[in-house]
């Protein structure tokens, strides 16, 4: 049991997991597949786990898969959310 709570795709290297968000985002059925096993902190960069799961945010609160232009604007709105707040800490405001 103590493997698995260590366990990571580090091992498969950055380009498995970035391949495996991007399949995840591309295609709805391998992601509800893969979704009801997947531990999102196997991803073994942050990025990843965020990428991923604001996918599964999405699945969740919509009840469909994200296209790829509505992912487009879900990236866009969480990093200006973050420019702001950082703007913020910056300017002694937060």
């Amino acid at each position: 049991m103590e493997q698995m709570r260590d366990a990571t795709f580090g091992s498969f290297g950055k380009g498995f997991q970035e391949s495996l968000a991007k399949i995840i985002l591309e295609d709805s059925k391998f992601s509800t597949q893969i979704g009801e096993v997947l531990d999102i902190n196997f991803f073994e960069l942050k990025y990843l786990q965020e990428f991923v799961r604001k996918i599964y945010a999405y699945k969740k609160k919509y009840k469909k898969h994200p296209s790829a232009s509505t992912y487009e604007s879900i990236l866009k709105r969480a990093s200006q959310g973050f420019l702001c707040s950082h703007q913020d800490r910056e300017l002694g405001r937060g």
